[in-house]
């Protein structure tokens, strides 16, 4: 059970990894700066995995794991919540949260999504 909910954990992961890094920049695509913006995203996963490192390293060592744990629970509930209160009007309006079409409901399609296409961390979903 336990590396059943970490491949899950995992997933989830570079699911936002994704999101942020190759379908957020393409936003940008019209000012010419789908790369900088990447770039930028990138360089702030990783600096934030470098700084979340030595921060768990303290709060392990202050509060113990489970004080840990329970931080990370709380934290990741708030940030659910947030997203939910943000995104929920509009699932519920029927807008599109990219510019290349579809929305949470799920009308992506691979074709859409670039998936087997070289510029999929360029542009994220294909050109229209």
């Amino acid at each position: 059970v336990s590396m059943l909910l970490m491949a899950v954990i995992v997933g989830c992961m570079h699911g936002v990894n994704f999101v942020l890094i190759g379908m957020v920049p393409r936003q940008f695509r019209r000012f010419g700066r789908v790369g900088l913006v990447s770039g930028a995203l990138n360089s702030c996963t990783y600096l934030g995995s470098a700084l979340s490192t030595y921060g768990i390293a303290v709060l392990s060592v202050s509060m113990g794991w489970g004080g840990t744990i329970a931080l990370w629970l709380c934290l990741s509930v708030a940030c659910g919540g947030i997203l939910l209160a943000d995104i929920l009007p509009v699932i519920a309006e029927g807008k599109q949260l990219f510019h290349g079409g579809g929305n949470l409901a799920g009308n992506l399609s691979t074709s859409q999504l670039g998936i087997f296409s070289d510029d999929l961390f360029v542009y994220g979903l294909t050109h229209s």
